[in-house]
């Protein structure tokens, strides 16, 4: 069974709307690894910050590995056989296509966290909790 972090957004005194989930295999939930288990913390514009950040450079090193492997096949066709060749151009051609999908799950990630943290700020100032495995938080749950 799988793991979910969860955003949750104060609606009153011991009252919590979830706003938002991610499973242990999303991007964001790797960004918050750092998240309480069966309890919420306080999302901070530095926590919120840090997540982005982490985001857009694992997005970065993505496309740079694109690049390389774009490298590689001007090397390979100058190197290999036609056969050998078109092997290793599938194979990173399948590469791309998976470090693509990486790029844009990152992307994704990034706006999903800018407007959480859009909604963290003035007029709306709401303030916003996270935790794993909590799914009905109250007070006592808070660190």
């Amino acid at each position: 069974m799988s793991q979910y972090l969860n955003f949750f957004i104060r609606t009153g005194e011991n009252q919590y709307q979830q706003i938002a989930n991610y499973s242990r295999n999303h991007v964001i939930y790797r960004a918050f690894d750092s998240a309480p288990y069966e309890q919420i913390k306080r999302l901070t514009e530095s926590k919120i910050v840090n997540a982005i950040g982490e985001l857009k450079a694992a997005k970065d090193a993505y496309q740079k590995t694109m690049r390389d492997n774009d490298e590689q096949v001007a090397i390979q066709y100058r190197l290999c056989s036609k056969d050998e060749f078109f092997d290793v151009y599938g194979q990173i051609q399948q590469t791309n296509k998976e470090l693509r999908q990486n790029v844009e799950e990152c992307n994704n990630g990034i706006l999903e966290l800018q407007f959480i943290q859009r909604m963290t700020r003035t007029p709306n100032d709401a303030v916003i909790y996270f935790g794993v495995e909590i799914y009905d938080p109250e007070d006592e749950d808070i660190i």
